[in-house]
């Protein structure tokens, strides 16, 4: 979330050989819809489409926040490739934040909502109190999010039968091109012409929010409290290249190479 999931996805869509769903978040293996069975979740993409042998894909990011869908995924589609985008978690948690704020969802400060809430570790092996997105609030989850080893240890541990793609927001923005190609080639559609830039698209229009100054000491704060966190990430990429595709170790972005994001 936050993390240039709409501009991919408007890209994807735009994409030869995809079939996009109606909606981009179908919110399928997290919700009540999963109750309607396949054949809706089918039907989501048009059938007509789907015949075509077209890619289909959606959106969610809820997926990886919530254990019920994880453990769906892994039991429904287990050859589904799926595709993370990470973001500075410190940056991701303030942009995620300051959204909410535009659209009259957080009356909090900043320093209220990080302090309210509680970090929860996702994992099967943990004995998680079940799906994420029950053990707290969506608006809550602003410092929780950015634990992405742990995200990532859980989906593995549902035993993913391919690798995931791990794509960096940072990557996506400064030089689109290498990413875009990683994950055409990874989800086998035709690849990006040369020149193929990342759409900016938003979610209910443009963010405009700006963050004040006591949000930026906040942001620091984060800056300081993420890097243990990134650094477990730095070590499952590396530790588990079968299970992931990424760009080369020498590209990823400073927070995830363990270089400092302190202003």
């Amino acid at each position: 979330m936050k993390s240039a999931t709409s501009s991919v996805h408007a890209h994807l869509a735009a994409a030869r050989g995809t079939a996009p769903p109606r909606i981009k978040e179908v919110h399928y293996f997290d919700g009540d819809q999963y109750l309607k069975g396949d054949g809706w979740y089918r039907s989501a993409f048009g059938l007509r489409l789907f015949k075509r042998g077209r890619r289909c894909f959606e959106s969610t990011p809820g997926y990886i926040e919530s254990d019920l869908a994880r453990r769906r995924l892994a039991d429904d589609l287990p050859q589904a490739k799926l595709v993370v985008i990470l973001r500075s978690p410190a940056e991701r948690a303030l942009s995620h934040f300051l959204m909410r704020r535009q659209r009259g969802l957080e009356s909090r400060s900043f320093r209220q909502a990080i302090d309210d809430e509680v970090v929860r570790y996702h994992s099967s092996t943990r004995g998680s109190d079940g799906d994420g997105a029950i053990e707290s609030a969506e608006g809550d989850r602003f410092k929780g999010r950015g634990l992405y080893a742990d995200r990532l240890q859980a989906l593995l541990e549902l035993e993913v039968r391919t690798p995931v793609l791990i794509l960096f927001m940072e990557s996506l923005i400064a030089d689109p091109g290498p990413s875009l190609r990683l994950l055409h080639e990874f989800v086998e559609i035709p690849p990006p012409p040369s020149n193929a830039s990342l759409p900016h698209k938003t979610p209910g229009g443009r963010d405009t929010s700006r963050p004040q100054p006591d949000e930026v000491l906040v942001l620091e704060e984060l800056r300081r409290f993420f890097p243990p966190e990134n650094a477990k990430l730095r070590e499952l990429l590396l530790a588990r290249p079968e299970a992931f595709v990424t760009l080369p170790q020498e590209t990823w972005p400073s927070w995830v190479a363990g270089e400092s994001d302190l202003a």
